[in-house]
């Protein structure tokens, strides 16, 4: 299962479950777990420089920021995954998470910047 492998290698599998586990929380309506769990995802990669999959951790997270009508963190988080994109060189990913930065600005305090 994938929880044995994260016990085995923590290191390349613990950021990869602790996302699988903010969708499940998401999916159940566990705000408070989903959010604490997309919170380690992007921690955990980050620690263990996973820049893509921090990438698709900070995506998920915005989008589910989106969901709760929190705008304003949604438009933070989006930036952070178009800059994990861009360090990875994943031009194609950048230019569709600034088409979703630019359709939220006007609905929220952002800068109107994309960072």
């Amino acid at each position: 299962s994938f929880q044995l492998w994260e016990s085995r290698t923590p290191h390349n599998f613990s950021n990869k479950l602790e996302l699988l586990m903010a969708e499940k929380f998401y999916y159940l309506g566990n705000r408070d777990c989903a959010l604490l769990h997309y919170q380690n995802a992007i921690n955990v990669s980050k620690k263990y420089r996973f820049i893509h999959e921090e990438g698709l951790a900070e995506e998920k997270y915005a989008t589910y920021l989106l969901h709760l009508h929190r705008n304003d963190d949604a438009y933070e988080h989006f930036n952070n995954a178009c800059n994990c994109y861009k360090k990875w060189g994943a031009a194609v990913l950048v230019q569709r998470v600034e088409k979703v930065i630019g359709l939220l600005i006007p609905l929220c305090g952002g800068t109107g910047q994309i960072t």
